[in-house]
């Protein structure tokens, strides 16, 4: 019979004579195998009411409203799994935060091992978005800015002093290499002073050139840069800010990102509501987590706050609690007692932040017609969903981004059925590999993970697997979503795949 979702204890027992013996084994019945990490933030309120996991605890984190409003950030940036250096160097700095500011070490904070980021810095010193891409000037800038030990500096401060060579003989824009080499504290101030002399820049390059003045220590100058950038393109959106430059909304997001790290870097009163815009605004082809986390360390750096209190009653037990400066109160609550944790006696403006699993579910993403995924398994050319023990299981995914779907880079993501293993190289003489047969850019466990991007025409990828035990299992529809923004994603169908 097929198991509803929720917690099961299976029992076997034995029996010999005199003797008996009983074993328990316990585990767990998921929707969906495949899992993103949701934060919800409110200003505290005595009828509020929680959202959380109805499987597992919920982690409740209280503290004073601006606080809690990093605190989301944090994890919003903890929670991103993607495979670009932007997201996995993010999560990184996002969870040292936690552990300096929050005292996090020993819940989300520490989700996984760290591990080294050099596979991402190339020949020339540059850094790229993934470990087998060109390096990318912005992004070596920022990666320069963030100050993470895994990186060789002196190679990446002879990249751009070949940037600024090459780019200047060539007339090209190297705003990016000097804010590059200002954030390694090299000695570029002269030509900073030189490049801001010349009429007509681009909001874009102020904003690069204000950042190496911080560097290197002329803040009064890029404030003064701040200051006239915000009088020309600021914009006032209710509770937020946003900077109103270039050609579409990613444009916009890009620059308010940017100004928002020099708010956050110069203690500017603007900070909080340009940050405000970036989380209500995600972008569809860009992805700012390096600015994100960077503003975060500054805000976090700058912040004082005044003493907050409320108290809360759950299962017959009232207790008040009041949080000063940097404090905050963390607690897991199970799903039953969500709806019943009450508040009173709040005093000042208290921030609530939940963060729990969430599991994809295809009925409620909503169908996309500029986005399609279809997954076949194949065994000795011919496609089937019954296998048989030994069988070796060429997995086929096609996928398309049709012409309305936003380009750029996306996930396809396929989880194995449990009666099936990855293979990394299949040795056979039976047959030929695929000429679609493309290594993955993770596996974990029975995840396995591929890096796409839009194309003219449909793509096609394979890999393969083996079977290793018999059964009936239910293998989950394939994910194809945007690196950017995974509100842009689809799911495949879901299929049952029977072994003998």
């Amino acid at each position: 019979p097929v198991l509803k979702e929720g917690k099961y204890t299976l029992t076997v027992e034995g029996k010999a004579g005199k003797y008996q013996d009983k074993l328990k084994k316990e585990f767990t019945v998921v929707n969906s195998f495949l899992e993103r990490t949701v934060s919800t933030q409110q200003l505290l309120e005595e009828n509020l009411k929680l959202t959380g996991s109805g499987l597992e605890p919920t982690l409740v984190v209280f503290s004073d409203y601006e606080k809690n409003q990093y605190l989301r950030g944090l994890y919003n940036l903890v929670g991103q799994e993607g495979t670009r250096l932007e997201q996995r160097l993010a999560a990184q700095e996002a969870r040292r935060l936690l552990a300096q500011y929050f005292d996090a070490k020993k819940d989300l904070a520490e989700k996984s091992e760290e591990e080294s980021l050099l596979i991402y810095q190339q020949y020339d010193g540059g850094v790229s978005i993934l470990p087998y891409a060109t390096s990318e000037p912005a992004l070596t800038a920022l990666v320069a800015s963030v100050g993470s030990k895994d990186f060789d500096y002196r190679a990446m401060a002879g990249y751009f002093y070949n940037l600024l060579e090459t780019g200047a003989e060539k007339g090209e824009d190297v705003t990016v290499a000097l804010w590059g080499l200002g954030a390694l504290s090299e000695p570029v101030l002269l030509e900073i002073n030189n490049y801001l002399t010349q009429k007509d820049l681009a909001p874009a390059q102020k904003i690069h050139l204000a950042l190496a003045l911080l560097d290197i220590g002329d803040g009064a100058y890029a404030k003064e840069l701040y200051a006239e950038l915000l009088e020309q393109y600021g914009e006032k959106l209710g509770n937020s800010l946003r900077i109103k430059v270039g050609r579409d909304q990613d444009e916009i997001i890009t620059a308010t990102t940017q100004m928002a790290l020099l708010a956050a870097r110069l203690e500017a009163p603007e900070k909080n509501l340009l940050y405000q815009y970036i989380l209500e605004n995600p972008g569809q082809e860009i992805l700012n987590n390096l600015e994100q986390v960077q503003i975060l360390k500054y805000n976090l750096r700058y912040m004082e706050s005044e003493p907050v209190s409320f108290t809360y009653e759950l299962n017959g037990k009232k207790e008040k609690k009041t949080l000063q400066g940097r404090e905050t109160f963390t607690m897991y609550v199970l799903p039953q007692d969500l709806a019943k944790l009450e508040f009173s006696k709040i005093s000042g403006k208290v921030g609530v932040m939940t963060v729990f699993n969430q599991p994809y579910e295809k009925e409620k993403i909503p169908f996309r017609e500029d986005l399609k995924v279809k997954r076949s398994y194949v065994v000795n050319l011919q496609q089937t969903s019954t296998l048989q023990r030994g069988d070796l299981v060429e997995i086929v995914l096609d996928y398309e981004v049709k012409d309305l779907g936003p380009g750029g880079k996306y996930e396809l993501v396929d989880v194995l059925p449990a009666g099936l293993r990855y293979v990394q190289i299949p040795q056979t003489r039976a047959q030929k590999l695929s000429r679609y047969w493309r290594y993955p850019s993770e596996v974990k466990g029975q995840k396995i993970t591929f890096n796409v991007r839009k194309g003219k025409e449909p793509g096609k990828i394979v890999y393969y697997a083996r079977v290793v035990s018999p059964g009936e299992f239910i293998a989950q529809g394939t994910l194809l979503h945007h690196l950017k923004n995974e509100e842009i994603c689809i799911f495949g169908e879901e299929e049952r795949v029977v072994i003998k």
